[in-house]
């Protein structure tokens, strides 16, 4: 959704003005995470059985390797929308020198933390690094417009996504899920 919805964004920000413009960031950034965070906690509550399915893995590993790819999911979701909003100002240095610095942490972090983890280990360093890069975002939106950009419905959706995880949580327990491949 970040991928379809930064484009737009950008074009919209290069032509409307300052409360306009932040309107329509406001929106791209709250339907882009509505969906990521649904798809996280949907992730965490089943992860085992979804690793177990699709890939015939029950090493608890695979498991937490599919929770960090959530985890990455929101924030690359949450930062495409952001540099997008930058580069619809004239100001793509910035998302420039963020993914700069996410790679040079991915460098270092990658055979440092796949060698003691393995395939987790190389989630983990990107997980990490998208991480930094979300968080020199906030800096940048701190210092250019005095604000933070996290998403107004956050909190409502984090409840949500809480009670999503406890119904599935049961209906799994319940229920069970059966593998596609036994």
């Amino acid at each position: 959704v970040g991928g379809s919805l930064g484009p737009a964004l950008m074009a919209k920000t290069s032509s409307l003005t300052s409360d306009a413009m932040f309107k329509e960031f406001r929106n791209a950034h709250h339907h882009v995470s509505i969906l990521a965070i649904a798809f996280a906690f949907g992730s965490f509550a089943l992860s085992d059985a979804l690793m177990m399915t699709f890939f015939n893995m029950s090493d608890t590993l695979a498991a937490s390797a599919l929770i960090g790819l959530a985890f990455y999911h929101i924030v690359r979701a949450l930062t495409r929308v952001e540099f997008a909003f930058f580069d619809g100002l004239d100001m793509p240095e910035l998302g420039t020198r963020s993914i700069g610095i996410s790679l040079i942490i991915q460098t270092i972090l990658i055979p440092l933390l796949l060698s003691q983890y393995g395939f987790p280990g190389v989630v983990g360093a990107i997980v990490i690094s998208h991480f930094v890069m979300f968080v020199i975002a906030q800096v940048i939106f701190w210092k250019e417009f005095g604000t933070v950009p996290l998403p107004g419905g956050l909190i409502t959706q984090g409840i949500s996504g809480s009670v999503m995880f406890v119904i599935v949580e049961i209906l799994e327990k319940t229920l069970g899920i059966p593998s596609v491949l036994h």
